[in-house]
């Protein structure tokens, strides 16, 4: 596709991609393909699959038809045979690469809150970053500002280079959903035209106005059950719109002319909608009393092959006392089982050499104490809505 000299890319938030190394590698990539990186979006996290995601489904399914048919996949050249084997997968292609690693110059960078950023835009040697779509001017900053090394030629090598499929592009289809067996009084005119129930919770959508009415009158309603959280939302709503009229209503003067309220009325502007940025969650470092009481009971348990317990460690915690009687940790200090087995993963994976050495702990445990907290919260809300 020669005439492209321009691409907006969008994936998820995978750690490979939502990486400050990456964006700053694009205007090196840009150079050296001659196809300008406008702008990076990254999906929200449980918002839906992309095309991508439907795209990997159709190869996962390739590779099992091929697998079937009575041969193997152990290399990544039987990979690709599997996937555009036949027709292929229509819009994809797929190569072999061998990726030159020794050649990474760029190790490291300056950007802050890379975990809160959702859009970027490159405009030369500016970067723009925005927490929300659309939300606000943005931040700008000199890319140069946050770089510490520049990232050269990759070496990138194309063992076996990209087949095109059997067809380039595809259509997107929607299964009918037909709540009755009325389809003589279709209309052309209404053909393209989708009818929905009018009834609180029913989900049935209907190609005529005729199949709609039939549906009704038989009262055969379909209530498909809904998420919880999508309960959670349709209650947020509700809560919301009540706040407003309550807000209107206080705010609406009552000793007025019937001409001073029209005259509110015509002026009054319409109320601009967009996303509401996600609340900012701060991390807390352990206290070096922390970490080191932690490896002490850690080692411990390696020497001797006993290792200890989240539980108990957690309860010792809070009543561990100095000489002179008073609490050897304060309140702040004090963690969660949870959080001390996740830290107990940490070191075992590190081993000793990087406990002493290692002092990025923290922020890959930061991850993982977060995933932790997050499925509490839905099982304490599933738990708490099954009541």
């Amino acid at each position: 596709m020669p005439q492209i000299q321009e691409v907006f890319l969008r994936s998820d938030n995978a750690g490979c991609y939502h990486c400050g190394c990456l964006w700053l590698s694009l205007s090196g990539i840009s150079e050296r393909t001659g196809i300008t990186v406008v702008r990076y979006d990254y999906s929200e996290a449980q918002a839906g699959k992309s095309i991508c995601d439907a795209k990997i489904a159709h190869m996962r399914s390739k590779m099992r038809m091929y697998v079937s048919s009575g041969k193997n996949i152990t290399t990544p050249f039987d990979m690709q045979d599997a996937i555009m084997g036949g027709t292929g997968v229509a819009g994809c292609q797929c190569a072999v690469v061998e990726v030159d690693t020794t050649k990474q110059t760029m190790i490291g960078h300056r950007i802050k809150g890379i975990s809160n950023i959702s859009n970027i835009s490159f405009d030369g040697d500016e970067i723009i970053t925005w927490q929300a779509y659309n939300i606000g001017i943005g931040n700008k900053f000199k890319r140069g500002s946050v770089l510490k090394s520049e990232q050269n030629e990759t070496g990138l090598k194309i063992v076996s280079n990209f087949q095109e499929p059997h067809q380039m592009t595809g259509n997107i289809t929607r299964k009918e959903r037909r709540m009755s067996t009325n389809d003589d009084a279709l209309n052309e005119d209404q053909s393209d035209e989708l009818f929905y129930c009018t009834v609180l919770g029913c989900t049935g959508q209907f190609s005529s106005y005729q199949s709609l009415q039939d549906h009704i009158n038989l009262s055969r309603h379909s209530n498909e059950k809904m998420s919880t959280y999508d309960k959670i939302r349709h209650r947020w709503v509700a809560n919301c719109q009540a706040n407003l009229l309550t807000s209107k209503e206080m705010l609406r003067p009552t000793n007025c002319s019937g001409d001073l309220q029209t005259n509110s009325e015509e002026t009054e502007t319409p109320t601009e909608y967009g996303w509401a940025l996600k609340k900012e969650r701060k991390f807390v470092r352990f206290s070096k009393k922390v970490k080191e009481y932690l490896q002490n009971r850690f080692q411990e348990g390696e020497k001797s092959g006993r290792k200890a317990n989240a539980s108990d460690i957690s309860k010792d915690m809070k009543s561990l006392r100095k000489e002179n009687g008073e609490k050897f940790f304060n309140s702040d200090d004090w963690l969660q089982p949870s959080q001390i087995a996740s830290y107990f993963a940490r070191l075992s994976i590190f081993g000793r050499k990087d406990i002493e050495n290692n002092t990025e702990i923290d922020e890959d445990l930061n991850s993982v104490i977060h995933a932790i907290e997050e499925q509490d919260v839905r099982n304490l809300i599933a738990a708490t809505i099954t009541e």
